[in-house]
């Protein structure tokens, strides 16, 4: 049976929305949704017509995700603080392909993958930007979960594996910025704390049970030291 690819995708959606902005408040919402539906990527032989595929299916692509974030910067006095939170949700459900590229039906795969993150940072800074001394100071933690499923079948055999990780993020930042006249100077240190665990398993006709499990933690310091000059109220260097 010949079979040819279709490809079928929606574009992403964004909404934005200023949910209020004065002299002391600026609050800004956002939104993206996005569900694309694909076909799969076709591999060809060299020899004979590559535009055609002998394949005894098409196969698909299933992407779902959306996007959402809060901003939140709030002035007191002299200082403005600044909050953020963001939440991201991706989903490949499913990608199925012929994996045998041939009309028989003796391969097949199906993937479904999944990952959540959030995220939440709040920082502090001047509320004149442009003063002599410029300072920012804050603190950033996230969260990073993966899932997957893979399948792979064939004909009274089949081989499954599933992981599922978890990324835990912690940081505290600060940097101060020094202007003489169209020359900036710039230093600054980030910490950061990052812990991983990661749990796998696979599944296969006629073997015993694989599982594996690791986790690592770990602290990097990062500083900072830089120059920037000013050719002009909107380009530097």
């Amino acid at each position: 049976m010949m079979c040819r690819a279709i490809i079928r995708t929606t574009l992403p959606a964004v909404f934005v929305a200023l949910l209020a902005r004065n002299d002391e408040w600026d609050v800004t919402a956002s939104v993206e949704v996005h569900n694309n539906r694909d076909g799969v990527q076709r591999f060809v032989s060299l020899a004979g017509d590559p535009f055609e595929v002998a394949f005894d299916f098409d196969g698909r692509t299933r992407i779902q995700g959306d996007i959402e974030a809060l901003r939140i910067a709030r002035v007191f006095n002299d200082v403005r603080l600044i909050a953020i939170s963001s939440r991201r949700d991706w989903r490949l459900s499913p990608y199925e392909a012929d994996f045998d590229y041939s009309p028989e039906p003796i391969v097949r795969g199906r993937f479904q993958l999944r990952q959540t993150q959030l995220a939440q940072e709040i920082r502090i800074e001047p509320a004149n930007q442009e003063a002599e001394w410029n300072w920012r100071a804050g603190i950033f933690a996230g969260r990073v979960s993966t899932t997957g499923d893979e399948l792979y079948a064939l004909p009274g055999f089949a081989k499954r594996i599933t992981f599922d990780d978890k990324e835990h993020n912690a940081a505290a930042f600060g940097q101060v910025t020094r202007r003489l006249g169209a020359v900036e100077l710039l230093g600054g240190m980030r910490l950061d704390y990052t812990s991983d665990r990661i749990e796998r398993e696979r599944l296969e006709s006629f073997s015993l049970r694989a599982a594996f499990t690791s986790s690592r933690e770990e602290w990097n310091v990062q500083p900072k030291v830089g120059l920037r000059y000013r050719l002009s109220e909107t380009a530097d260097v």
